[in-house]
């Protein structure tokens, strides 16, 4: 995905080894913070049934993705260590996996957010029963299914047949690109191209949210309806996205936008806004020629990504907050709603005092 070279016959060092060594040490702290992170939320959601919700069915994947990209990034640190040749002899297939399965990781996390957005455009916008009616178990696996077919289809499968490829390259010391031929530049220009509509995408469905509310809320206020009969409570909510419910008075409520609806979109728009800050970087050089140097610090800023979306949960999410800090005090039982899995570890005897 990233064009990591000036010259197809040359070797040019873009930086001194103290420079690349800070490079490597900033990716192996993304490798901790995101591994534990993502791993963290993971885990929330099989503890608590107050996570279980359709929207939160891409929000673990996104997390799945994140923590898969995590795992590789090590081994770009080792790229990063090395010098004209990979650090360790007989293994570069690893360096080649790692790349391969960072763009591929990306490239689920991307089409995960932008899924995520459409899922909080159609809540938000739309009746509950189209909601329910569009969200459903078999619809969202369908789903789930085509993002995977897509990465594997637009960024592994042309490595397999030589259109683009993954390796070391030693002009950048990374697990990126090889760019060799005409073909691998292609295959650049279209993860660059692809990269920018999905953001396209994620910006015009958040766009539309907040079109719909503004009007929403003012048409509440010209009408003097009381704040309080036009919200429904966070826990009534909840239980609403992840029913599969269309009973008639659910289903009345369509057109009511609940407080802790919103401030879960606002989080998740700050997750897009920092992944559009950590991706439009590397999205245009691979579309612009540039420096070596120019791209390892965009492909650093882009893997930033992976470990904040985690942090941003813990701070804001109204309800993945609430889990994952009684999560990080060790205190399992006061975790609400607990999971039929979490229920049976404490009544089997491991109590919070066990876990610390």
């Amino acid at each position: 995905m990233a064009n990591n070279t000036t010259s197809f016959d040359t070797v040019v060092n873009y930086a001194g080894f103290t420079e690349r060594v800070i490079l490597a040490s900033l990716l192996f702290a993304i490798f901790l913070i995101g591994a534990i992170g993502n791993l963290m939320v993971i885990i929330a959601v099989a503890l608590s049934k107050t996570l279980r919700t359709r929207t939160n069915v891409f929000v673990v994947n996104l997390s799945f993705a994140d923590f898969v990209a995590c795992l590789a990034f090590p081994w770009w640190s080792v790229a990063l260590l090395s010098g004209d040749e990979w650090l360790i002899p007989g293994t570069e297939w690893i360096c080649t996996t790692a790349g391969l399965t960072t763009f591929m990781s990306i490239g689920v996390s991307v089409m995960s957010i932008t899924y995520i957005a459409i899922n909080r455009l159609i809540l938000i916008t739309r009746s509950l029963a189209t909601y329910q009616r569009v969200y459903t178990t078999r619809n969202i696996t369908i789903m789930l299914v085509i993002i995977y077919i897509i990465a594997i289809v637009l960024v592994g499968m042309p490595t397999f047949v030589g259109f683009g490829g993954t390796g070391f390259v030693a002009e950048s010391h990374t697990c990126s690109d090889v760019i060799d031929n005409f073909t691998a530049l292609i295959y650049d220009l279209h993860q660059g191209i692809a990269t920018g509509l999905l953001l396209a995408t994620i910006v015009a469905c958040y766009i539309a949210i907040y079109v719909h509310v503004k009007r929403h809320f003012g048409q509440r206020k010209r009408s003097s309806i009381p704040a309080a009969s036009a919200e429904l409570s966070m826990n009534s909510i909840t239980d609403i996205e992840a029913s599969s419910t269309t009973d008639p008075t659910v289903v009345s409520l369509n057109k009511k936008i609940n407080r802790d609806m919103i401030e879960i979109t606002k989080n998740l728009f700050v997750c897009v806004c920092i992944l559009m800050v950590c991706l439009i970087p590397i999205s245009v050089v691979n579309l612009v020629s540039t420096s070596p140097r120019i791209h390892v610090y965009a492909w650093v800023v882009a893997f930033a990504n992976s470990a904040v979306n985690p942090l941003i949960y813990a701070w804001r999410h109204p309800h993945f907050k609430v889990v994952l800090r009684l999560m990080f005090r060790c205190r399992y039982a006061d975790i609400p709603q607990p999971s039929s899995f979490l229920q049976k570890c404490l009544s089997t005897g491991l109590s919070t005092d066990t876990y610390m």
